[in-house]
């Protein structure tokens, strides 16, 4: 089955039973499998790392990578780490280089190792797949909040009675389902249907689940409920607490205040209720971080393969920034998927039978991919 991996986010095309080789991938959109696989994952990579906690978690990996391969180097002292590493040691070194030449786990033991560690656990607790035990006394569906790795976290407790947060990864999970089913109804994919299971129930569609009940229904029409979903999921992304955000959004869906029927109402209207909570400046720091800390000794060639893909990620949140129901405005056609990848870039991607070289108009951008590859190498 076809996956994101967010260590080194790549879009993993050849997993599993259900894999893909690049003849299958060629064959997009005619054939309904990889189209709807391809375009789940590329959803959950754009949501997973254009939301704000997401490129925070990016910027910081890309700090330890390369302050990795500078105490490898001996480029800068054990006692430099925590400083300003680009300021002491020559400019524009090959750092993906540095970092391949050494040996697993070579930085195992350095001074790096505890803030990457820390990375590690939040990468962990932000993309995780996971739910948890749940011993309260609320109902199935209920929205709830539990500790969980440490953190609190809004989360809703499900059929079987587990706690499912409302972290990155399922909000991520849940606007790609949506999306792909909008994408099923506009392609003709009408034979296409994804397994059932918990994870199909809890998992990719907890969310829509949620909206199901009753105490929504006023601001929540069946025949938007998807596309409610999807605003609901954006919106929440491009917060620094997306987990508080999507249960605020979830209590004024269901305060008796009409939100005005329409998705595209119900996106402004909670664009509204958000206020303060959705700004720009998280993203730019991002692209600022990269500019003026670690990453700025890297070799020019690296460097701007990478300051190029983050940017594409700065547009997904300032896009919805701009326009909350950018995503649900006009049908999920291929077309438009196209100009998704166009505008937004797409990272690396891989087949059953090796790397994709491009989608559409996209090259598939492997720099960033290839740096975290090697430094969870070399750190793990």
């Amino acid at each position: 089955m076809a996956q994101f991996c967010w260590s080194d986010i790549t879009i993993d095309m050849g997993k599993g039973d259900r894999s893909f080789s690049c003849t299958d991938l060629s064959s997009m959109p005619q054939a309904a499998d990889p189209t709807m696989s391809f375009v789940h994952e590329y959803i959950h990579y754009l949501q997973s790392l254009g939301s704000v906690a997401g490129a925070r978690w990016l910027s910081e990996m890309i700090d330890v990578a390369v302050i990795s391969a500078l105490l490898l180097d001996e480029h800068i002292p054990p006692n430099a780490v925590g400083s300003k590493p680009a300021h002491q040691v020559p400019p524009f070194l090959p750092i993906v280089d540095i970092l391949r030449k050494h040996p697993d786990g070579a930085a195992r033991s350095m001074p790096i190792q505890t803030r990457f560690q820390s990375l590690h656990a939040e990468g962990a607790r932000i993309f995780s797949h996971h739910s948890y035990d749940y011993a309260g006394k609320a109902s199935h569906f209920e929205v709830v909040r539990q500790r969980v790795g440490g953190e609190d976290y809004w989360g809703y407790v499900t059929v079987r009675r587990r706690f499912q947060p409302f972290n990155v990864t399922f909000i991520a999970e849940n606007m790609a389902r949506a999306l792909d089913q909008r994408l099923k109804r506009a392609c003709g994919f009408g034979a296409h249907s994804w397994a059932t299971g918990r994870c199909e129930d809890e998992l990719y569609n907890g969310l829509r689940h949620v909206l199901e009940q009753s105490r929504y229904a006023h601001n929540v029409a069946p025949q938007y409920l998807g596309d409610i979903a999807i605003v609901l999921c954006a919106l929440a992304l491009a917060t620094g607490q997306p987990d508080a955000a999507l249960e605020d959004m979830l209590e004024r869906l269901a305060d008796v205040r009409t939100l005005g029927g329409l998705p595209v109402t119900v996106a402004r209207e909670l664009q509204l209720h958000l206020g303060d909570n959705l700004h720009a400046t998280p993203f730019n720091n991002v692209i600022d971080q990269i500019q003026r800390g670690p990453a700025a000794a890297m070799a020019r060639v690296q460097y701007m393969e990478i300051y190029e893909h983050l940017k594409c990620l700065q547009k997904v949140g300032n896009t919805v920034l701009h326009d909350p129901s950018f995503f649900v405005d006009g049908e999920t056609t291929w077309q438009r998927v196209i100009s998704w990848l166009g505008n937004f870039g797409l990272t690396r991607v891989v087949a059953s039978d090796g790397p994709v070289q491009a989608v559409g108009p996209a090259a598939s951008r492997v720099a960033l991919s290839e740096l975290l590859e090697q430094a969870w190498r070399v750190l793990t």
